[in-house]
């Protein structure tokens, strides 16, 4: 692998011996347009396929029990060690040392760090990719609120008898509550309740409002109702938080589905976000004096 010139992660080879001071700093200011247009251009892939507010969602769902999770955490790490393996990289000249970028396998300083580099680079892009794509995006939260109960049960160990009859038993209870004739259908009467249908907006976090709805008085209440050990009713809670914000989220535009076109797009913009964000890093940080005099430390 060779570092060319013009890559977002080289810096400019030339020795400052045989360029003019006026030449240096037009070089510079290319260099700083250069990672000015990476910037602009990935960030603004990244901004419209919701990149991060994708992967903030897929880790909400907790690394336990989702490997789209899971999967979005090893995306986030492998970016978090892109940037700095990067940054480390273009900032040796601002730290005193002079590295052979188009050398760099006898570079003392690179021989390691590119080849760390790039591994990272090509399995974070890949990986990210997968994050965003259909194949490893979680789907979008349920719309109902009977849905929601049902998986915060099932995630909290009951089972799916338990959780859907108790959910079942909910319905009927708010519906005498407010007063509305239960559906000789056991199979369709928790969907018929305006409560718990798909149409209903309950997607408010407030757990108060939410346990107020349901006429119960607290949290180990619901557990009880939907088969939940009382002992794990603020498990129950946190869940059922979680997935309500999920469903205010989407609800609201701030995550949408974006398919295998909007994952690689975002994916590319991603990085390509990074590689200008380093780069105008290392074309602004100071040259130190032993670097611009061309003396390398080791």
């Amino acid at each position: 692998m060779s570092a060319p010139n013009d890559s977002p992660w080289a810096a400019d080879t030339a020795s400052s011996d045989s360029s003019s001071p006026s030449t240096h700093s037009k070089r510079s200011l290319v260099n700083i347009r250069k990672q000015l247009k990476y910037i602009l251009i990935g960030g603004s892939a990244a901004w419209y396929f919701q990149i991060f507010a994708h992967l903030s969602d897929a880790l909400s769902l907790g690394l336990k029990s989702s490997w789209n999770a899971r999967i979005a955490l090893m995306a986030t790490s492998l970016l978090v060690t892109t940037i700095a393996i990067f940054a480390h990289v273009i900032t040796l000249p601002s730290r005193g040392y002079q590295p052979d970028y188009l050398r760099w396998h006898s570079d003392p300083h690179l021989k390691s760090t590119i080849p760390a580099l790039t591994i990272c680079i090509i399995s974070g892009f890949f990986t990210l990719l997968i994050t965003l794509s259909p194949l490893g995006a979680p789907p979008p939260p349920p719309v109902s609120l009977a849905q929601r109960l049902t998986i915060a049960a099932r995630h909290t160990g009951s089972s799916l008898g338990s959780a859907s009859r108790g959910v079942q038993q909910l319905a009927s209870e708010v519906a005498r509550a407010l007063g509305i004739r239960p559906s000789t259908s056991v199979a369709t009467s928790t969907f018929d309740n305006p409560l718990f249908s798909k149409s209903a907006q309950v997607t408010s976090g407030d757990t108060k409002t939410l346990l107020e709805l349901l006429r119960l008085d607290s949290f180990e209440s619901l557990a009880s109702k939907l088969g939940v050990s009382g002992s794990r009713s603020h498990e129950l809670q946190a869940v059922l938080d979680s997935l309500q914000r999920r469903a205010e989220d989407w609800a609201r535009g701030n995550v949408r589905t974006i398919g295998w076109t909007g994952a690689l797009l975002g994916s590319a913009g991603t990085y390509l976000l990074i590689f200008g964000t380093v780069g105008l890093l290392g074309a602004l940080a100071p040259a130190s004096s032993a670097s611009s005099s061309g003396k390398k430390h080791f």
